[in-house]
């Protein structure tokens, strides 16, 4: 499978404040999971590469799309996440870098949504190139800017922690 070793070659960037938020929402007993549209990599190794890089126990649910057939912005993969949780849809704040499959899709399942705006991390070479799947996915298409408008933006994982408590304050 000369296709996923690439993963573990060139391992790709993983946030450093994301081992801290992780640690820290468990510490709160908070309930995580990933929810990843997959490209090249599927779900089974992406599992493995977060299990060597230390952060795959703090998740309760991980749902891959190559695995179950849907991708973000399907409402039904979020649907999954919050059946999968045992929680309703609107107890869950998604955490996503883009707008569309991210904040869009998580508003349009009833879920809450914090976009990740910053630039870490980002692939700017693949998001510049129109026919990349990076570059196709964060197109809005016939969306409207405003439509994709997410409960909260944040510029760093760092922030995400400030924008949880926001956002269970006004609950």
């Amino acid at each position: 499978m000369a296709y996923v070793s690439p993963i573990f070659e060139v391992p790709p960037y993983l946030n450093p404040d994301a081992r801290e938020l992780l640690r820290l929402l468990k510490s709160q007993n908070k309930l995580l999971g990933i929810v990843c549209n997959t490209g090249i990599t599927p779900g089974t190794e992406l599992r493995r590469f977060l299990a060597m890089q230390g952060v795959g126990d703090y998740f309760d649910l991980m749902i891959f799309s190559d695995e179950v057939g849907i991708r973000k912005p399907d409402r039904r993969i979020f649907n999954m996440v919050a059946r999968g949780l045992r929680v309703k849809p609107h107890e869950i704040v998604h955490i996503g870098d883009n707008l569309k499959s991210d904040a869009w899709g998580a508003k349009n399942a009833g879920l809450g949504a914090i976009h990740l705006s910053g630039s870490a991390g980002r692939d700017k070479m693949a998001e510049s190139d129109p026919k990349s799947l990076v570059s196709l996915s964060r197109n809005l298409g016939n969306l409207k800017l405003e439509r994709t408008a997410p409960d909260r933006a944040v510029a760093s994982l760092a922030m995400v922690r400030e924008a949880m408590r926001e956002l269970e304050n006004t609950c």
